[in-house]
């Protein structure tokens, strides 16, 4: 014990030695970050089951954890019945509660002697299906979602349950503000019949959908065809490519991969505002913005780089101005939505319902002036580059962060070096670009401005700004006037 304490002495006295001869630290001066480390390539096997499935297996060594994941090419736009939106999303939490081997109970017993939770994750354009285990595990868990993939239990009681909870759910946005403004803000930006828009603003829907209908949701959604599997750890991708197929072979059906047939959106000729009214409301929520643009589309790396400057994190321009300076609001953030389709632009944040037209005024300030209006700084331009690569190398810090940034290598049909050419793309941006593209997609002149707040207090505020007419808005998204 003495020899220890000797050592650590040692060492403390050496470091405080070798800190006096560098000199006092100045702590007023903040750090200079070091250089970013350089992104790799990210290694992959590729192959096909019998039954369609495609596998894509990335080794990572040195962590005892492997990360599956199940995806679904398509979602609620592609599969929920037209008169009944939140199928997809019933079905997942139906999912949830076992298969037809493993029901109730027994699913969450062998789950848990796993030490595994397996989560669904059935969103707009895509499903998910995934679990992080021991590589012990792996095939024992994996056998636990095929038998969810192929034959859930869809039991009778448990149907009520999770339907009774989606109710409630829904129930629940009628009186949240953000729930409020964002079914009418995407109603208003995508026209109420795109799938885009589409989504539970009502109980009603869930009250018609039947056990019967999930089933059929479930026989057109989930099929091998349009399944890929991508695992993630310290494996042998032919020792998983065996076990793959031990699990899944059975799944059996077609499954065409999906298609993404979006209809044209609506033209829009002026700015407008579309407010909900919730009596006694003491903050305002805002969503502000337009359809935009796809992920496919070439303006995507300037388009990061736009999102960066004016709307992500503390630094940003929005932050700067509405929190730092101004104090109208707690978080502010702004950036684009890539999907298969023009996915929206939009600004969000609430303020205090006094400063509604002040805050609005604002937000249309820095969008003009990210259009051209306020030229990019050089020092601002660096810092977006800096953090946008410090977040691609951010993507391979885990298992779990890896799988996610392989399914972006799947979903864009890439190779193994796909970040690397991401990032160069991103360090090709130009300050002309951004601007350029601001002026595109930020027409202030036609921005959809959803507003859910106090109509009592704020509308007279929001009339005297003239931006455009203001529609009224019941909680069910209708309009009233």
């Amino acid at each position: 014990m003495l020899r220890v304490a000797l050592l650590v002495v040692a060492v403390c006295v050496g470091a405080a030695a070798a800190v006096a001869q560098e000199g006092p630290v100045d702590r007023r001066v903040p750090p200079q970050p070091g250089p970013t480390p350089a992104i790799q390539r990210l290694p992959f096997v590729s192959s096909e089951l019998p039954n369609g499935i495609r596998l894509v297996v990335a080794r990572r060594t040195g962590v005892p954890l492997v990360s599956f994941t199940l995806e679904l090419g398509g979602g609620a736009s592609s599969f929920d019945p037209p008169a009944l939106p939140g199928a997809v999303s019933l079905l997942a939490n139906l999912m949830e509660q076992g298969s037809r081997s493993h029901p109730g109970q027994q699913f969450a017993e062998a789950s848990q002697r796993l030490g595994v939770r397996i989560a669904l994750n059935f969103g707009r354009e895509d499903g998910t299906i995934g679990f992080t285990a021991m590589p012990n595990h792996l095939e024992s868990a994996m056998h636990l979602v095929a038998g969810l993939a192929a034959e859930p239990a869809f039991d009778t009681a448990a149907f009520e349950l999770v339907r009774r909870r989606a109710i409630q759910t829904v129930t629940g946005w009628q009186s949240q503000l953000n729930a409020l403004a964002t079914g009418t803000f995407l109603n208003a930006v995508f026209g109420e019949q795109h799938p885009y828009a589409k989504g539970l603003r009502t109980t009603e829907p869930l009250t018609r959908i039947t056990l019967d209908d999930l089933r059929a949701v479930h026989r057109e959604y989930l099929q091998p065809g349009r399944a890929t599997i991508l695992v993630v750890g310290d494996v042998d991708p032919a020792t998983v490519r065996a076990q793959v197929e031990a699990a899944f072979g059975g799944w059996s059906g077609d499954g065409a991969p999906t298609r993404f047939d979006y209809p044209p959106l609506p033209r829009r000729t002026g700015a407008s505002i579309h407010l909900v009214d919730l009596p006694g409301a003491t903050q305002t929520q805002f969503l502000i913005g337009l359809p935009a643009m796809p992920r496919a589309s070439p303006d995507f790396y300037a388009a990061v780089m736009l999102r960066q400057i004016l709307g992500t994190g503390l630094q940003s321009r929005l932050s700067q101005n509405l929190r730092e300076r101004r104090g109208f609001t707690y978080d502010i953030w702004a950036g684009f939505e890539f999907g298969r389709g023009p996915g929206a632009f939009r600004v969000v944040t609430a303020v205090e319902r006094s400063k509604t037209d002040s805050a609005l005024v604002e937000i249309l300030r820095e969008l003009r002036g990210i259009a051209g209006e306020i030229p990019i700084a050089e020092a601002e331009f660096e810092q977006a580059r800096q953090a946008i690569a410090s977040s691609l190398v951010g993507r391979f810090q885990t298992v779990q962060s890896t799988a996610f940034a392989l399914r972006g290598i799947v979903q864009q049909g890439a190779g193994e070096d796909f970040y690397i050419d991401l990032a160069r793309r991103y360090q090709e941006v130009t300050r002309e670009d951004i601007v350029r593209v601001a002026r595109t997609y930020l027409d202030v002149d036609r921005m959809v401005v959803a507003v859910a707040g106090d109509r009592a207090t704020i509308e007279a505020m929001l009339a005297k700004l003239q931006l455009g007419p203001i529609v009224i808005h019941d909680v069910e998204g209708r309009p009233v006037r």
